[in-house]
């Protein structure tokens, strides 16, 4: 069902926001991932799993 639907979907200006949108979040993630200064807080929580004797 969603085969013939999808085949019959030409709202093209709704895909189109979509895309955008999609691709607004994934460069808004990229740039915060990537981000100046942030290098000392991802070394921080990578040595979490690792620490001995904390307690939850």
């Amino acid at each position: 069902m969603a085969k013939m639907w999808l085949a019959h979907f030409n709202d093209v200006p709704l895909t189109l926001l979509a895309f955008i949108i999609f691709m607004c979040t994934f460069g808004f993630v990229l740039l915060w991932t990537f981000r100046r200064n942030s290098k000392p807080y991802y070394d921080k929580i990578s040595q979490l799993p690792l620490k001995d004797g904390d307690n939850l």
